[in-house]
C-alpha cells in the first residue's frame, strides 16, 4: 500500500509503502487482521504519524515497525516519544520513498522465532515462519537472543532430536540478579514442528563465578577421542565387552557389527562404555571373507597419537552350492 504526502503548497513529498509480516505461524484470521493495519494520516504527513502498536483480537502481541529511512520516519522509541517522527527533507527535495514494515510479534517481548526456506540464500518472501515467541511461550521470558541449534549425538538418551540453546531473561533464572540473562537449553524430536520444550540442566555451569554477566556460549560437537584430548586424558586400554551377534560367515559376506560393544578406559577414570566406528571412534582391520577359516578382527582406537587395540574372532566357511 503506497500513499503520497504532498498537499498543495507543501515543499516536500514522502511516499509511504506499508509491508506486513508476522513472526509466527500464519493463519486466515491473522492474515485478515494484518490487512486491517493502516497508517492514520498517511495521506497528509506532517511532523508525526501514528504507527499502530497492537493487532486487534490478538492478545498481548505487538507490532514492531521497521523504516527503510529512519532518518526521515523514525521506527524506534526515543525516550517517551513513540516511533513515527517525521523529519522533513530540505525544501525543493525530490520525493522520498519510505517503506514501513509492520511485523506482528505474538508476545510482548523480544524473542526467538523459527523460519524455513528451501535454500539458505532464498529471497525474503520465500521464507516461512514455523514458530514464534518460542521461549516466552515455554518459560514466560521477557527477552531472548542468540539461538544455537545442534543435532543430538547418535547415543543421546533422549533419542533422535535437536537441542536449542538461547540466552534469555526470565523470572526464575538460576543465578545472579533477577531477570539476569542466562543460557537455557530446549529440546525437540522434530525440527520442522517448531515445538520446543525447556529442559533442566543436569550439570549447571558455575554461575557464582560470573554474576552479573550476560552469558553467550557456543556448542560444538566432539568425538570421544577429541573429548578425551580436551580433558588431557591418556587412553589406557580398550576392550571388546560384547562381540558381534554374528560370528559365522560364508565366503563373500560382509562383516556385520550389530551387537558389538567397545569400551575405552582413560587415565582420568572416565570410561566410554560404547565407542562407535568411524571418525573419532574405532577402526577395524583383519576381516576378509574371501579367506576361509578363523579370522582375528582387530579393533583400533587412537587418542592423541596413542593407539590401543583389542580383538574378536569370526569364522569364514565355504558357501554351500
Amino acid at each position: 500500500m503506497a500513499t503520497e504526502a504532498n498537499p498543495a503548497g507543501r515543499l516536500f513529498s514522502v511516499v509511504l509503502t506499508l509491508g506486513l509480516f508476522a513472526a509466527t505461524t500464519r493463519s486466515e484470521t491473522l492474515e485478515q487482521a494484518l490487512h486491517k493495519v493502516t497508517i492514520p494520516n498517511s495521506d497528509d504527513v506532517r511532523g508525526y504519524i501514528t504507527l499502530p502498536e497492537t493487532l486487534d483480537d490478538f492478545g498481548e502481541g505487538k507490532i514492531k515497525w521497521t523504516s527503510s529511512r529512519p532518518d526521515i520516519v523514525s521506527d524506534r522509541h526515543q525516550g517517551k516519544v513513540a516511533p513515527g517522527i517525521v523529519r522533513r527533507p530540505p525544501p525543493g527535495s525530490q520525493a522520498v520513498n519510505v517503506i514501513l514494515t509492520a511485523c506482528y510479534v505474538p508476545c510482548d517481548s523480544e524473542d526467538i522465532y523459527q523460519e524455513q526456506a528451501r535454500s539458505i540464500l532464498a529471497a525474503e518472501d520465500e521464507w516461512e515462519v514455523v514458530s514464534g515467541c518460542i521461549t516466552h511461550k515455554m518459560m514466560n521470558t521477557t527477552y531472548a537472543e542468540a539461538p544455537l541449534v545442534v543435532r543430538a549425538n547418535p547415543s543421546d538418551p533422549r533419542g533422535k532430536g535437536y537441542y536449542l540453546y538461547a540466552d534469555q531473561k526470565w523470572d526464575e533464572s538460576p543465578a545472579g540478579d533477577p531477570l539476569e540473562e542466562q543460557l537455557q537449553p530446549y529440546w525437540t524430536k522434530d525440527l520442522i514442528s517448531g515445538n520446543w520444550s525447556p529442559i533442566a540442566w543436569t550439570q549447571k555451569p558455575e554461575y557464582d563465578f560470573a554474576k552479573g554477566v550476560i552469558r553467550h556460549g557456543s556448542i560444538i560437537p566432539l568425538t570421544t577421542a577429541e573429548h578425551a584430548a580436551w580433558r588431557r586424558a591418556e587412553l589406557i586400554t580398550i576392550s571388546v565387552t560384547k562381540p558381534p551377534h554374528k560370528t559365522d560367515y560364508v565366503h563373500g559376506e560382509s562383516l556385520d557389527l550389530d551387537g558389538l560393544r567397545i569400551e575405552a578406559i582413560y587415565s582420568d577414570g572416565i570410561i566410554d562404555d560404547e565407542l562407535h566406528e568411524g571418525y573419532g571412534g574405532y577402526t577395524l582391520s583383519g576381516f576378509d571373507s574371501d579367506m576361509l577359516g578363523t579370522r582375528i578382527v582387530t579393533v583400533s582406537y587412537t587418542v592423541v597419537n596413542v593407539t590401543r587395540t583389542s580383538t574378536f574372532k569370526v569364522d569364514v566357511h565355504k558357501r554351500n552350492h
